[in-house]
């Protein structure tokens, strides 16, 4: 999914909140979409609005008020992970929409943690 809306011309975030879960989905991403299209990890909530990558995987946590000058321009496709209930605090989606903008498209998907 991140590699066809980045073909359409968005940028894409996924966001999760869990650390270990987090690099799990970056190998993933990065495995499917690095032929096409720049990966990169969000290490802070400025990265998200400034990075050239066009997918980013970052945590809920560095998710934090950012000022409107830092906020992206760019045509935006947020995956989150919503396996559990921190995003249910509408603080949350505000947080991500200083960040981001408004979000063009918003997909919720369900992702386990893999025990190998």
């Amino acid at each position: 999914l991140a590699s066809s809306l980045a073909d359409d011309g968005f940028r894409v975030v996924v966001i999760c909140d869990r650390r270990q879960l987090d690099a799990q989905i970056y190998a993933t991403v990065r495995r499917v979409c690095q032929r096409r299209h720049s990966v990169g990890r969000a290490a802070s909530v400025a990265d998200l609005a400034t990075a050239t990558a066009t997918v980013l995987c970052t945590t809920l946590q560095k998710v934090s008020r950012v000022s409107q000058s830092q906020r992206s321009t760019k045509k935006t496709a947020v995956l989150v992970d919503e396996c559990h209930r921190s995003y249910a605090d509408e603080q949350v989606w505000r947080r991500l929409d200083e960040a981001l903008g408004a979000p063009s498209l918003i997909v919720r998907f369900r992702a386990q943690i893999r025990f190998d």
